[in-house]
Protein backbone atom coordinates (compact mmCIF):
# COMPACT_ATOMS: atom_id res chain seq x y z
CA UNK A 1 0.00 0.00 0.00
CA UNK A 2 1.21 3.48 -0.80
CA UNK A 3 2.77 5.08 2.26
CA UNK A 4 1.92 8.70 3.01
CA UNK A 5 3.83 10.97 5.32
CA UNK A 6 1.72 13.73 6.85
CA UNK A 7 3.48 17.04 7.34
CA UNK A 8 1.98 19.24 10.03
CA UNK A 9 2.61 22.94 10.53
CA UNK A 10 2.01 23.64 14.21
CA UNK A 11 0.48 26.88 15.38
CA UNK A 12 3.63 27.66 17.38
CA UNK A 13 6.16 26.12 14.99
CA UNK A 14 9.44 28.01 14.61
CA UNK A 15 9.89 27.13 10.88
CA UNK A 16 13.69 27.21 11.08
CA UNK A 17 16.04 25.46 8.73
CA UNK A 18 13.90 25.59 5.60
CA UNK A 19 15.31 26.30 2.15
CA UNK A 20 13.43 28.58 -0.23
CA UNK A 21 14.34 29.29 -3.85
CA UNK A 22 13.17 31.50 -6.71
CA UNK A 23 12.08 32.38 -9.20
CA UNK A 24 8.66 30.77 -8.92
CA UNK A 25 5.10 31.93 -8.42
CA UNK A 26 4.81 32.55 -4.68
CA UNK A 27 1.57 32.40 -2.78
CA UNK A 28 2.38 35.27 -0.40
CA UNK A 29 2.16 37.93 -3.12
CA UNK A 30 0.47 40.71 -1.16
CA UNK A 31 2.38 42.31 1.60
CA UNK A 32 1.46 44.01 4.84
CA UNK A 33 3.19 46.57 7.02
CA UNK A 34 6.24 47.00 4.76
CA UNK A 35 8.74 48.80 7.00
CA UNK A 36 12.03 47.64 5.53
CA UNK A 37 13.11 48.09 1.90
CA UNK A 38 16.61 47.65 0.50
CA UNK A 39 18.04 47.59 -3.02
CA UNK A 40 20.95 45.50 -4.25
CA UNK A 41 22.00 43.71 -7.44
CA UNK A 42 21.80 40.16 -6.13
CA UNK A 43 23.44 38.71 -9.26
CA UNK A 44 26.01 41.49 -9.74
CA UNK A 45 26.39 40.95 -13.49
CA UNK A 46 23.10 42.63 -14.46
CA UNK A 47 23.93 45.97 -12.85
CA UNK A 48 20.53 47.38 -11.89
CA UNK A 49 19.68 46.78 -8.22
CA UNK A 50 16.86 44.43 -7.34
CA UNK A 51 14.36 45.37 -4.63
CA UNK A 52 14.07 43.39 -1.40
CA UNK A 53 11.36 44.01 1.20
CA UNK A 54 10.17 42.49 4.42
CA UNK A 55 6.51 41.52 4.37
CA UNK A 56 4.32 41.05 7.41
CA UNK A 57 7.36 40.95 9.73
CA UNK A 58 8.08 37.37 8.65
CA UNK A 59 9.06 37.17 4.96
CA UNK A 60 11.96 38.39 2.81
CA UNK A 61 10.54 39.08 -0.66
CA UNK A 62 12.40 40.17 -3.79
CA UNK A 63 11.37 41.91 -7.02
CA UNK A 64 13.85 41.35 -9.86
CA UNK A 65 14.79 44.56 -11.67
CA UNK A 66 14.77 44.15 -15.47
CA UNK A 67 15.49 47.71 -16.59
CA UNK A 68 14.65 50.11 -13.75
CA UNK A 69 11.06 50.51 -14.87
CA UNK A 70 9.88 46.91 -15.17
CA UNK A 71 10.03 44.47 -12.28
CA UNK A 72 9.25 40.81 -11.89
CA UNK A 73 6.57 39.35 -9.74
CA UNK A 74 7.63 38.72 -6.15
CA UNK A 75 10.06 35.95 -5.23
CA UNK A 76 9.84 34.74 -1.64
CA UNK A 77 13.42 34.18 -0.49
CA UNK A 78 12.51 33.22 3.10
CA UNK A 79 9.30 33.38 5.13
CA UNK A 80 10.11 31.95 8.54
CA UNK A 81 11.27 34.95 10.55
CA UNK A 82 9.62 36.35 13.67
CA UNK A 83 9.38 40.13 13.58
CA UNK A 84 11.88 41.46 11.01
CA UNK A 85 13.19 44.85 12.15
CA UNK A 86 15.91 45.55 9.56
CA UNK A 87 17.86 44.08 6.63
CA UNK A 88 21.06 44.84 4.73
CA UNK A 89 22.60 43.21 1.64
CA UNK A 90 26.35 42.76 1.13
CA UNK A 91 28.89 40.06 0.31
CA UNK A 92 29.02 38.27 3.65
CA UNK A 93 31.13 35.27 2.58
CA UNK A 94 33.51 36.97 0.06
CA UNK A 95 32.30 34.96 -2.94
CA UNK A 96 31.46 38.01 -5.11
CA UNK A 97 27.69 37.99 -4.75
CA UNK A 98 25.48 39.81 -2.29
CA UNK A 99 23.94 37.95 0.62
CA UNK A 100 21.21 39.26 2.94
CA UNK A 101 21.52 40.01 6.64
CA UNK A 102 18.26 39.98 8.63
CA UNK A 103 17.60 41.32 12.13
CA UNK A 104 14.56 39.59 13.58
CA UNK A 105 12.79 38.58 16.75
CA UNK A 106 12.40 39.75 20.34
CA UNK A 107 15.73 38.11 21.23
CA UNK A 108 17.68 40.26 18.80
CA UNK A 109 18.66 37.59 16.32
CA UNK A 110 20.94 38.46 13.38
CA UNK A 111 20.66 35.89 10.61
CA UNK A 112 22.29 35.46 7.22
CA UNK A 113 20.75 34.28 3.97
CA UNK A 114 23.62 33.09 1.78
CA UNK A 115 23.32 33.73 -1.95
CA UNK A 116 23.95 30.59 -4.01
CA UNK A 117 23.28 32.33 -7.34
CA UNK A 118 20.21 32.38 -9.62
CA UNK A 119 18.20 33.93 -6.76
CA UNK A 120 18.59 30.84 -4.60
CA UNK A 121 19.46 31.41 -0.95
CA UNK A 122 20.71 28.90 1.59
CA UNK A 123 18.90 28.45 4.87
CA UNK A 124 19.59 31.03 7.52
CA UNK A 125 22.67 30.88 9.70
CA UNK A 126 22.64 32.64 13.06
CA UNK A 127 25.35 35.27 13.49
CA UNK A 128 24.30 36.47 16.94
CA UNK A 129 21.44 36.64 19.43
CA UNK A 130 21.81 39.90 21.29
CA UNK A 131 19.03 39.41 23.84
CA UNK A 132 16.59 42.17 22.86
CA UNK A 133 15.05 43.90 19.85
CA UNK A 134 17.38 45.33 17.23
CA UNK A 135 16.34 48.72 15.86
CA UNK A 136 19.05 49.22 13.22
CA UNK A 137 21.88 47.32 11.53
CA UNK A 138 24.46 48.60 9.06
CA UNK A 139 27.57 47.21 7.39
CA UNK A 140 30.89 49.02 7.02
CA UNK A 141 34.68 48.59 7.24
CA UNK A 142 34.98 49.10 10.97
CA UNK A 143 38.51 47.65 11.39
CA UNK A 144 39.79 48.24 7.84
CA UNK A 145 40.71 44.59 7.23
CA UNK A 146 39.03 44.45 3.82
CA UNK A 147 35.67 42.91 4.68
CA UNK A 148 32.41 44.45 5.85
CA UNK A 149 31.60 44.30 9.55
CA UNK A 150 28.24 44.81 11.29
CA UNK A 151 27.23 47.68 13.55
CA UNK A 152 23.93 47.60 15.42
CA UNK A 153 21.58 49.40 17.78
CA UNK A 154 19.23 47.61 20.16
CA UNK A 155 16.81 48.53 22.95
CA UNK A 156 15.65 47.15 26.33
CA UNK A 157 18.47 47.29 27.35
CA UNK A 158 19.91 49.92 25.05
CA UNK A 159 23.23 49.25 23.37
CA UNK A 160 25.40 50.15 20.38
CA UNK A 161 27.83 47.47 19.27
CA UNK A 162 29.75 45.91 16.42
CA UNK A 163 30.44 42.39 15.15
CA UNK A 164 33.70 41.70 13.31
CA UNK A 165 33.55 39.84 10.01
CA UNK A 166 36.35 37.26 10.21
CA UNK A 167 35.97 36.29 6.55
CA UNK A 168 34.09 33.65 4.54
CA UNK A 169 30.87 34.27 6.45
CA UNK A 170 32.30 33.77 9.94
CA UNK A 171 31.72 36.44 12.58
CA UNK A 172 33.24 37.14 15.99
CA UNK A 173 31.22 37.65 19.15
CA UNK A 174 29.46 41.03 19.49
CA UNK A 175 31.44 43.86 21.10
CA UNK A 176 29.54 46.44 23.15
CA UNK A 177 30.47 50.08 22.48
CA UNK A 178 27.83 52.04 24.41
CA UNK A 179 25.04 51.16 26.88
CA UNK A 180 22.29 52.97 28.81
CA UNK A 181 21.74 55.48 26.00
CA UNK A 182 17.95 55.92 26.01
CA UNK A 183 16.24 54.44 22.96
CA UNK A 184 18.75 54.24 20.08
CA UNK A 185 17.02 53.91 16.72
CA UNK A 186 19.73 54.65 14.16
CA UNK A 187 23.44 54.01 13.76
CA UNK A 188 25.73 55.25 10.95
CA UNK A 189 29.44 54.87 10.18
CA UNK A 190 31.70 57.58 8.77
CA UNK A 191 35.24 58.91 9.12
CA UNK A 192 34.19 61.94 11.16
CA UNK A 193 37.74 63.16 12.03
CA UNK A 194 39.43 62.26 8.72
CA UNK A 195 41.95 59.86 10.28
CA UNK A 196 41.19 56.94 7.96
CA UNK A 197 39.16 54.95 10.52
CA UNK A 198 35.37 54.58 10.47
CA UNK A 199 33.75 56.24 13.46
CA UNK A 200 30.14 55.71 14.57
CA UNK A 201 27.33 58.24 15.07
CA UNK A 202 24.03 57.18 16.60
CA UNK A 203 20.67 58.69 17.52
CA UNK A 204 18.91 58.30 20.86
CA UNK A 205 15.26 58.91 20.00
CA UNK A 206 13.99 59.47 23.54
CA UNK A 207 16.82 61.87 24.39
CA UNK A 208 16.74 63.56 20.95
CA UNK A 209 20.54 63.53 20.96
CA UNK A 210 23.28 62.51 18.55
CA UNK A 211 26.34 60.72 19.97
CA UNK A 212 29.78 60.03 18.52
CA UNK A 213 32.06 57.01 19.02
CA UNK A 214 35.60 57.72 17.87
CA UNK A 215 37.46 54.76 16.37
CA UNK A 216 41.06 54.55 17.62
CA UNK A 217 41.83 51.41 15.64
CA UNK A 218 42.14 48.78 18.36
CA UNK A 219 39.16 50.18 20.32
CA UNK A 220 36.53 52.92 20.42
CA UNK A 221 36.58 55.91 22.74
CA UNK A 222 33.58 56.29 25.12
CA UNK A 223 30.59 57.90 23.41
CA UNK A 224 30.24 61.67 23.56
CA UNK A 225 27.29 63.91 22.82
CA UNK A 226 27.70 66.00 19.66
CA UNK A 227 24.20 67.48 19.15
CA UNK A 228 21.25 68.03 21.50
CA UNK A 229 19.81 71.38 20.39
CA UNK A 230 16.92 70.05 18.26
CA UNK A 231 13.89 68.44 19.93
CA UNK A 232 12.17 65.53 18.24
CA UNK A 233 14.98 64.27 15.99
CA UNK A 234 13.65 61.36 13.94
CA UNK A 235 16.33 60.65 11.33
CA UNK A 236 19.79 61.79 10.27
CA UNK A 237 22.40 61.26 7.55
CA UNK A 238 26.13 61.98 7.19
CA UNK A 239 27.82 63.71 4.22
CA UNK A 240 30.09 66.63 3.33
CA UNK A 241 27.30 69.14 2.69
CA UNK A 242 29.41 72.28 2.18
CA UNK A 243 32.29 70.52 0.34
CA UNK A 244 34.93 71.71 2.81
CA UNK A 245 36.47 68.27 3.26
CA UNK A 246 34.81 67.10 6.49
CA UNK A 247 31.57 65.26 7.22
CA UNK A 248 28.49 67.20 8.32
CA UNK A 249 25.14 65.92 9.61
CA UNK A 250 21.67 66.43 8.10
CA UNK A 251 18.69 65.74 10.34
CA UNK A 252 14.92 66.15 10.51
CA UNK A 253 12.65 66.98 13.43
CA UNK A 254 9.01 65.95 13.51
CA UNK A 255 8.40 68.02 16.65
CA UNK A 256 9.51 71.22 14.94
CA UNK A 257 8.66 70.28 11.30
CA UNK A 258 12.23 71.10 10.36
CA UNK A 259 14.99 69.87 8.08
CA UNK A 260 18.44 71.23 8.93
CA UNK A 261 22.13 70.46 8.63
CA UNK A 262 24.81 70.74 11.29
CA UNK A 263 28.17 72.05 10.10
CA UNK A 264 31.38 70.47 11.33
CA UNK A 265 34.08 73.04 12.03
CA UNK A 266 37.44 72.00 13.49
CA UNK A 267 35.93 68.78 14.81
CA UNK A 268 33.02 70.53 16.54
CA UNK A 269 29.30 70.55 15.63
CA UNK A 270 28.04 74.00 16.62
CA UNK A 271 26.32 75.83 13.77
CA UNK A 272 22.99 74.66 12.36
CA UNK A 273 21.55 75.71 9.00
CA UNK A 274 17.83 75.51 8.24
CA UNK A 275 16.89 73.77 5.00
CA UNK A 276 13.13 73.89 5.64
CA UNK A 277 11.15 74.96 8.71
CA UNK A 278 7.77 73.95 7.25
CA UNK A 279 8.38 70.27 6.56
CA UNK A 280 5.23 69.01 8.21
CA UNK A 281 5.69 65.87 10.37
CA UNK A 282 8.88 64.95 8.54
CA UNK A 283 10.55 61.82 9.90
CA UNK A 284 12.72 60.35 7.13
CA UNK A 285 15.65 61.81 5.27
CA UNK A 286 17.91 60.59 2.47
CA UNK A 287 20.85 62.25 0.69
CA UNK A 288 21.76 61.97 -2.98
CA UNK A 289 23.34 64.04 -5.73
CA UNK A 290 20.17 64.00 -7.83
CA UNK A 291 21.41 66.51 -10.41
CA UNK A 292 25.01 65.22 -10.61
CA UNK A 293 26.50 68.63 -9.82
CA UNK A 294 28.86 67.26 -7.17
CA UNK A 295 26.99 68.16 -3.97
CA UNK A 296 24.40 66.41 -1.85
CA UNK A 297 20.70 67.12 -2.34
CA UNK A 298 18.10 66.10 0.23
CA UNK A 299 14.79 64.23 0.02
CA UNK A 300 12.40 63.86 2.98
CA UNK A 301 9.08 62.18 3.68
CA UNK A 302 6.67 61.43 6.52
CA UNK A 303 5.11 58.21 7.79
CA UNK A 304 2.19 60.17 9.22
CA UNK A 305 1.27 62.33 6.24
CA UNK A 306 1.48 62.27 2.47
CA UNK A 307 4.11 65.02 2.36
CA UNK A 308 7.36 64.52 0.47
CA UNK A 309 9.88 67.11 -0.70
CA UNK A 310 13.32 67.26 -2.23
CA UNK A 311 15.79 70.13 -1.88
CA UNK A 312 18.52 71.01 -4.37
CA UNK A 313 21.92 71.92 -2.93
CA UNK A 314 22.88 75.13 -4.76
CA UNK A 315 26.44 74.93 -3.48
CA UNK A 316 28.26 75.32 -0.16
CA UNK A 317 25.26 73.98 1.72
CA UNK A 318 22.79 76.59 0.44
CA UNK A 319 19.52 74.86 -0.45
CA UNK A 320 16.79 75.87 -2.86
CA UNK A 321 13.19 75.84 -1.56
CA UNK A 322 11.69 72.38 -1.38
CA UNK A 323 9.89 71.08 -4.45
CA UNK A 324 6.25 71.00 -3.40
CA UNK A 325 5.22 68.48 -6.03
CA UNK A 326 5.81 65.26 -4.15
CA UNK A 327 7.67 62.58 -6.11
CA UNK A 328 6.18 59.98 -3.78
CA UNK A 329 2.69 59.38 -5.21
CA UNK A 330 1.24 61.20 -2.18
CA UNK A 331 1.49 58.05 -0.07
CA UNK A 332 2.22 57.80 3.63
CA UNK A 333 5.77 56.58 3.24
CA UNK A 334 7.08 54.01 5.71
CA UNK A 335 10.53 53.62 4.15
CA UNK A 336 12.43 55.93 1.84
CA UNK A 337 15.51 55.11 -0.26
CA UNK A 338 17.53 56.70 -3.04
CA UNK A 339 19.09 54.34 -5.57
CA UNK A 340 19.88 54.31 -9.31
CA UNK A 341 17.32 51.75 -10.41
CA UNK A 342 17.60 52.20 -14.18
CA UNK A 343 21.39 52.42 -14.49
CA UNK A 344 21.46 55.88 -16.08
CA UNK A 345 23.73 57.38 -13.42
CA UNK A 346 20.96 59.42 -11.79
CA UNK A 347 19.57 58.33 -8.43
CA UNK A 348 15.86 57.52 -8.30
CA UNK A 349 13.47 57.33 -5.33
CA UNK A 350 12.27 54.01 -3.93
CA UNK A 351 9.65 53.92 -1.19
CA UNK A 352 7.18 51.68 0.59
CA UNK A 353 3.73 52.35 1.95
CA UNK A 354 1.88 49.96 4.28
CA UNK A 355 1.20 47.31 1.62
CA UNK A 356 2.81 48.70 -1.53
CA UNK A 357 6.23 49.43 -3.01
CA UNK A 358 6.68 52.29 -5.47
CA UNK A 359 9.36 53.99 -7.56
CA UNK A 360 9.81 57.53 -8.85
CA UNK A 361 12.33 57.69 -11.69
CA UNK A 362 14.70 60.66 -11.98
CA UNK A 363 14.27 61.75 -15.60
CA UNK A 364 17.71 63.50 -15.57
CA UNK A 365 16.17 66.97 -15.56
CA UNK A 366 15.60 66.47 -11.85
CA UNK A 367 11.91 65.85 -12.27
CA UNK A 368 10.60 62.58 -10.92
CA UNK A 369 8.26 60.43 -12.98
CA UNK A 370 6.06 58.22 -10.82
CA UNK A 371 5.89 54.63 -12.02
CA UNK A 372 3.05 52.20 -11.38
CA UNK A 373 3.28 50.59 -7.97
CA UNK A 374 5.57 47.59 -7.95
CA UNK A 375 3.32 45.81 -5.47
CA UNK A 376 -0.37 46.79 -5.72
CA UNK A 377 -2.39 47.44 -2.58
CA UNK A 378 -4.89 44.84 -1.41
CA UNK A 379 -6.97 45.40 1.76
CA UNK A 380 -5.41 43.06 4.32
CA UNK A 381 -5.13 39.75 2.42
CA UNK A 382 -6.42 36.77 4.39
CA UNK A 383 -6.70 33.85 1.95
CA UNK A 384 -4.82 33.04 -1.26
CA UNK A 385 -4.98 30.30 -3.87
CA UNK A 386 -3.36 29.84 -7.28
CA UNK A 387 -5.19 28.60 -10.40
CA UNK A 388 -5.26 29.26 -14.14
CA UNK A 389 -8.51 31.18 -13.99
CA UNK A 390 -8.46 32.49 -17.59
CA UNK A 391 -7.18 29.24 -19.18
CA UNK A 392 -4.15 30.93 -20.77
CA UNK A 393 -1.59 28.44 -19.50
CA UNK A 394 -0.17 30.37 -16.54
CA UNK A 395 -1.20 30.48 -12.92
CA UNK A 396 -3.20 33.42 -11.59
CA UNK A 397 -3.77 34.23 -7.93
CA UNK A 398 -7.03 34.68 -6.04
CA UNK A 399 -6.79 36.89 -2.96
CA UNK A 400 -9.51 37.18 -0.35
CA UNK A 401 -9.29 39.60 2.53
CA UNK A 402 -11.21 42.25 4.37
CA UNK A 403 -13.80 43.94 2.15
CA UNK A 404 -12.74 42.43 -1.21
CA UNK A 405 -12.17 39.39 -3.39
CA UNK A 406 -9.49 40.04 -6.05
CA UNK A 407 -8.22 38.14 -9.08
CA UNK A 408 -4.58 38.77 -9.91
CA UNK A 409 -4.20 38.12 -13.61
CA UNK A 410 -0.79 36.72 -14.54
CA UNK A 411 -0.06 38.88 -17.56
CA UNK A 412 3.54 38.06 -18.50
CA UNK A 413 6.59 36.78 -16.64
CA UNK A 414 4.71 36.79 -13.33
CA UNK A 415 3.67 40.43 -13.73
CA UNK A 416 0.19 40.75 -12.26
CA UNK A 417 -2.80 42.97 -12.93
CA UNK A 418 -5.54 43.31 -10.32
CA UNK A 419 -9.21 42.65 -11.06
CA UNK A 420 -11.67 43.30 -8.26
CA UNK A 421 -14.31 40.58 -8.43
CA UNK A 422 -16.45 41.32 -5.38
CA UNK A 423 -16.79 44.08 -2.80
CA UNK A 424 -18.13 42.22 0.22
CA UNK A 425 -18.56 45.15 2.62
CA UNK A 426 -16.47 46.62 5.39
CA UNK A 427 -17.92 44.32 8.06
CA UNK A 428 -16.97 41.10 6.28
CA UNK A 429 -13.81 39.07 5.91
CA UNK A 430 -13.13 36.15 3.56
CA UNK A 431 -12.04 33.07 5.50
CA UNK A 432 -11.74 30.52 2.71
CA UNK A 433 -11.37 30.48 -1.08
CA UNK A 434 -11.03 27.83 -3.80
CA UNK A 435 -11.63 27.43 -7.53
CA UNK A 436 -12.61 24.58 -9.84
CA UNK A 437 -14.95 23.61 -12.68
CA UNK A 438 -18.09 23.06 -10.61
CA UNK A 439 -20.58 23.09 -13.51
CA UNK A 440 -18.40 21.01 -15.87
CA UNK A 441 -18.35 23.67 -18.62
CA UNK A 442 -14.54 23.70 -19.01
CA UNK A 443 -13.82 26.89 -17.09
CA UNK A 444 -12.92 27.60 -13.50
CA UNK A 445 -15.56 28.78 -11.03
CA UNK A 446 -14.88 30.30 -7.61
CA UNK A 447 -16.20 29.50 -4.12
CA UNK A 448 -15.45 31.51 -1.01
CA UNK A 449 -16.73 31.73 2.55
CA UNK A 450 -17.52 34.77 4.68
CA UNK A 451 -18.47 35.18 8.31
CA UNK A 452 -21.73 33.25 7.99
CA UNK A 453 -22.27 32.04 4.43
CA UNK A 454 -20.57 30.52 1.40
CA UNK A 455 -20.83 31.91 -2.12
CA UNK A 456 -20.33 30.54 -5.62
CA UNK A 457 -19.16 32.72 -8.51
CA UNK A 458 -19.93 31.13 -11.88
CA UNK A 459 -17.49 31.74 -14.74
CA UNK A 460 -19.34 32.57 -17.98
CA UNK A 461 -16.34 31.55 -20.08
CA UNK A 462 -15.56 35.16 -21.01
CA UNK A 463 -13.63 35.88 -17.80
CA UNK A 464 -16.74 37.38 -16.21
CA UNK A 465 -18.10 36.16 -12.87
CA UNK A 466 -21.49 36.55 -11.27
CA UNK A 467 -22.90 35.47 -7.92
CA UNK A 468 -24.66 32.23 -8.79
CA UNK A 469 -25.46 30.87 -5.34
CA UNK A 470 -25.41 32.31 -1.83
CA UNK A 471 -25.54 29.62 0.83
CA UNK A 472 -26.20 31.02 4.31
CA UNK A 473 -25.31 28.86 7.27
CA UNK A 474 -24.92 30.33 10.75
CA UNK A 475 -21.73 29.95 12.73
CA UNK A 476 -18.07 30.67 12.32
CA UNK A 477 -16.37 29.60 9.10
CA UNK A 478 -12.71 28.66 8.92
CA UNK A 479 -12.39 27.56 5.28
CA UNK A 480 -13.97 26.41 2.02
CA UNK A 481 -12.68 23.88 -0.51
CA UNK A 482 -13.75 21.81 -3.53
CA UNK A 483 -13.22 18.04 -3.77
CA UNK A 484 -14.83 15.08 -5.54
CA UNK A 485 -15.43 13.46 -2.21
CA UNK A 486 -18.04 10.95 -3.40
CA UNK A 487 -16.04 9.93 -6.48
CA UNK A 488 -18.80 10.62 -9.02
CA UNK A 489 -16.70 12.87 -11.27
CA UNK A 490 -17.83 16.33 -10.16
CA UNK A 491 -16.67 18.68 -7.45
CA UNK A 492 -18.52 18.86 -4.14
CA UNK A 493 -18.35 21.88 -1.81
CA UNK A 494 -16.72 21.27 1.57
CA UNK A 495 -16.93 23.64 4.51
CA UNK A 496 -14.79 23.84 7.61
CA UNK A 497 -17.50 25.11 9.95
CA UNK A 498 -15.36 25.47 13.06
CA UNK A 499 -17.25 22.77 14.99
CA UNK A 500 -18.42 20.59 12.08
CA UNK A 501 -17.25 19.42 8.65
CA UNK A 502 -20.03 19.96 6.12
CA UNK A 503 -20.61 19.17 2.45
CA UNK A 504 -23.00 20.19 -0.31
CA UNK A 505 -23.04 17.39 -2.87
CA UNK A 506 -22.76 18.37 -6.52
CA UNK A 507 -25.79 16.71 -8.07
CA UNK A 508 -24.64 17.49 -11.60
CA UNK A 509 -24.15 20.63 -13.65
CA UNK A 510 -23.19 22.65 -10.61
CA UNK A 511 -26.50 22.07 -8.79
CA UNK A 512 -25.60 21.71 -5.13
CA UNK A 513 -27.68 19.74 -2.67
CA UNK A 514 -28.42 20.71 0.94
CA UNK A 515 -25.78 20.89 3.65
CA UNK A 516 -24.83 17.55 5.20
CA UNK A 517 -22.67 17.07 8.29
CA UNK A 518 -19.76 14.71 7.70
CA UNK A 519 -18.28 15.08 11.19
CA UNK A 520 -19.45 16.97 14.27
CA UNK A 521 -17.01 15.79 16.95
CA UNK A 522 -14.55 18.63 16.45
CA UNK A 523 -14.18 21.88 18.39
CA UNK A 524 -12.56 24.84 16.66
CA UNK A 525 -11.36 23.04 13.58
CA UNK A 526 -8.38 25.03 12.29
CA UNK A 527 -7.16 22.98 9.30
CA UNK A 528 -8.66 20.49 6.86
CA UNK A 529 -7.11 18.28 4.18
CA UNK A 530 -8.33 15.47 1.90
CA UNK A 531 -6.15 12.55 0.77
CA UNK A 532 -6.42 8.80 0.15
CA UNK A 533 -4.69 7.89 3.40
CA UNK A 534 -5.58 4.16 3.35
CA UNK A 535 -4.97 3.63 -0.37
CA UNK A 536 -8.47 2.37 -1.20
CA UNK A 537 -9.10 4.86 -4.01
CA UNK A 538 -11.21 7.47 -2.24
CA UNK A 539 -10.38 10.65 -0.36
CA UNK A 540 -10.28 10.51 3.44
CA UNK A 541 -10.39 13.49 5.81
CA UNK A 542 -7.43 14.76 7.82
CA UNK A 543 -8.39 17.42 10.38
CA UNK A 544 -6.46 19.65 12.75
CA UNK A 545 -8.35 20.58 15.93
CA UNK A 546 -7.47 23.18 18.59
CA UNK A 547 -9.72 22.15 21.51
CA UNK A 548 -8.35 19.65 22.29
CA UNK A 549 -5.19 20.19 20.27
CA UNK A 550 -4.81 17.14 18.02
CA UNK A 551 -4.66 15.71 14.52
CA UNK A 552 -7.31 13.18 13.44
CA UNK A 553 -8.51 11.23 10.37
CA UNK A 554 -11.89 10.05 9.11
CA UNK A 555 -12.04 7.09 6.70
CA UNK A 556 -14.15 7.55 3.58
CA UNK A 557 -16.51 4.54 3.52
CA UNK A 558 -18.26 5.71 0.32
CA UNK A 559 -21.34 7.68 -0.61
CA UNK A 560 -20.34 10.64 1.59
CA UNK A 561 -20.28 8.33 4.61
CA UNK A 562 -17.28 8.52 6.92
CA UNK A 563 -16.01 6.37 9.76
CA UNK A 564 -15.39 7.41 13.33
CA UNK A 565 -12.73 9.91 14.30
CA UNK A 566 -9.26 8.40 14.69
CA UNK A 567 -7.29 10.78 16.92
CA UNK A 568 -3.53 11.01 17.24
CA UNK A 569 -0.75 13.56 17.76
CA UNK A 570 -2.60 15.03 20.72
CA UNK A 571 -1.03 18.07 22.36
CA UNK A 572 0.56 19.34 19.12
CA UNK A 573 -0.11 23.04 19.87
CA UNK A 574 -2.75 23.39 17.14
CA UNK A 575 -2.03 21.85 13.70
CA UNK A 576 -2.42 25.01 11.61
CA UNK A 577 -1.64 23.54 8.18
CA UNK A 578 -1.36 20.03 6.77
CA UNK A 579 0.37 18.56 3.72
CA UNK A 580 1.27 15.06 2.58
CA UNK A 581 4.06 13.38 0.66
CA UNK A 582 4.98 9.88 -0.47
Amino acid sequence: MKQLIILVLLLTSSMLGAQFTGPEIPISYYHSDIRTVIAADLLYQFGEPDIIIESGDTAVVMFRNFDGQNFSGPMVLADYFDGISDMVAFDIDSDSDRDILVASGPDGGIFQLINAGAFEFFEQGTIAELGSQITDIKQDHVNNDGDLDIIFARVNPSEIGWIENEGNGDFADPVSLAIDIGYPTQVEAGDMNDDGAMDIVFLSLTQSKLYYLENWGAFFQPHEEIWSSTPGIEDFAIADIDLDGDLDIVLCSMAEDKVLWIEQTDGEFINSHIIDDQAWQVDQIELSDFDLDGDMDVVVSSRLSSSGKWYENAGNGEYEPGQLASPLHGEQVRRLLTVDLDGDGYEDILYSEDRTVGVSINDTSVDFDPLPLISPQIPIPQELTEIDLDSDGDLDILVGGFHELNWLVNQLDEDYGVNNLVDIGFSSSISGIDAGDIDMDDDEDIVYSLNNDSRLLSNDGMEQFETQVTMPDGGGYMGTTLNDLDGDGDLDLLLNHNTTIRVRENQGGGELGPWQDLASDVDRLISLHFEDVDGDGDEDIIAGDVFPSMLSTYENIGGLEFGEQQSWLQGTAGPRDIDLCD
